[in-house]
């Protein structure tokens, strides 16, 4: 499976998704070994785990990973 870039953006509680980086993003998840976007999505690991792991990389607000793996949790 190849690499993609999405961005979220949340503005007044309506999400919109696209294809490629954001011009100003607050937070950027990079993925650096294994599925750590799925396995906080899951659940099955906490943001504290992947970044301890070392299986990503961000830039920006520490505290918005947190809140990703919160609010797209299924």
């Amino acid at each position: 499976m190849r690499d993609i870039t999405l961005r979220l953006q949340i503005t007044h509680g309506e999400l919109t998704v696209g294809i490629g980086p954001h011009p100003s993003p607050d937070l950027v998840i990079e993925r650096l070994t294994g599925h750590p976007i799925r396995e906080l999505m899951s659940g099955s690991k906490t943001p504290d785990d992947v970044l301890r792991e070392g299986s990503v990389r961000t830039e920006g607000d520490p505290a918005l990973l947190d809140r990703f793996a919160e609010m797209f949790r299924f």
